[in-house]
């Protein structure tokens, strides 16, 4: 991996340097001339297989001929006017959605964006979802997961009359996920959306001569310990806070979304989706706007939120800021699509590399 990703003299290469990876570009061309199947019968997963068994891995052959791609279906659920659609289990949508009902049934104009109000009802909207997702989320097809129960109006109901009552909502606690993941959102000419994230955990640093690419490290996302619906089990997936997300106004896309940062990613897409559709913000100003993130304890915001705000929400509740104005939280990539002109205005996070790029 190293002599791979690193340059000779051991540092990281630099933004806009040229890294070269012929290895890679071979497997593409094998995977192109013999299809996909290969990776998994084939010459490729032959020598993943004897690679893997050679260095004392679990995963063998039959492992790899026996893998089943699972196709779920969106996660679809409604805010006011529009039409949520994100990722299904054992992913983050639900949980995304499940804020959004909650936060429905609150004036969040009214409140102001980022206001004490504003912080505190929308971080306790945060955690009681997080409340229900971390006992129940798991693989739908090895578990029952309640998503129907989690994304439905009368829970949010139920979570409202706690937020508005005053009453403490403990989150159980989560192993969480890592937050070396990637995210894509395309629009082309022909309105045709894609949302797309994709992880490798915190990757393996693993890397088989030849081939070019890293293997994931996503085991560390299951629970450790049994009697878990998300506990490690053989032919298993693991959760993840990934919520690529599709919003739509009168069956048409307005906005295409989504972001690296584990479980942040759900309450940072959630940020964005808020600044958008309820404050009116343009896409940039949606994106680049300071976040906070709440699941399980306290809440922690961007160092752009005063610190006089956050003493108002500390008389509620504990609230920690960061000691940086950017990042810390996900990384949001979104595309907005004007409902009447077409129009496309893309807005990547400054927290890092992204871009927003018109071809």
């Amino acid at each position: 991996a190293g002599r791979i990703y690193l340059q000779p003299n051991g540092e990281p290469y630099e933004i806009g340097a040229l890294m070269r990876n012929p290895d890679y570009g071979a497997t593409l061309r094998h995977l192109g001339k013999h299809g996909p199947e290969d990776f998994y019968t084939g010459e490729l997963a032959a020598r993943i297989a004897a690679d893997l068994e050679k260095n004392g891995s679990f995963v063998t052959a039959n492992d790899l001929a026996n893998y089943q791609l699972q196709e779920t279906p969106p996660n679809v659920g409604t805010f006011h006017d529009y039409t949520v659609t994100s990722s299904g289990p054992p992913h983050g949508g639900a949980t995304l959605i499940a804020i959004l009902n909650i936060l429905e049934g609150y004036d969040l104009q009214a409140m102001g964006h980022n206001s004490p109000d504003y912080i505190y009802t929308v971080a306790m909207a945060m955690k009681a979802a997080f409340a229900d997702r971390n006992p129940h989320m798991a693989d739908p097809y090895h578990e029952e997961v309640p998503v129907e129960w989690m994304i439905s109006k009368e829970r949010a109901q139920y979570w409202r009359d706690q937020i508005n009552s005053g009453a403490e909502i403990s989150a159980a606690f989560d192993v969480g996920d890592t937050p070396s993941t990637t995210h894509v959102s395309v629009v082309d000419g022909a309105g045709n959306c894609v949302a797309l994230t994709h992880s490798l955990g915190s990757s393996s640093g693993v890397i088989t001569p030849g081939l070019g690419f890293m293997y994931n490290n996503s085991m560390i996302n299951f629970h450790p310990l049994p009697g878990h619906p998300n506990s490690i089990k053989p032919g298993k997936g693991r959760t993840t806070g990934m919520a690529p997300t599709i919003i739509y106004k009168d069956d048409k896309p307005v906005l295409v979304l989504g972001s690296p940062g584990a479980t942040r990613i759900i309450t940072s897409n959630v940020q964005v989706i808020l600044n958008s559709l309820v404050f009116g913000m343009s896409i940039t100003e949606a994106v680049h706007a300071a976040r906070f993130d709440c699941q399980i304890s306290d809440i922690r915001c961007h160092a752009r939120i005063p610190e006089y705000v956050c003493a108002e929400v500390r008389k509620r509740h504990p609230i920690r800021r960061l000691p940086r104005s950017h990042g810390g939280f996900a990384l949001v990539e979104a595309i907005h699509i004007d409902p009447i002109t077409g129009q496309l205005t893309g807005a990547a996070d400054t927290g890092t590399d992204g871009m927003a790029l018109l071809v």
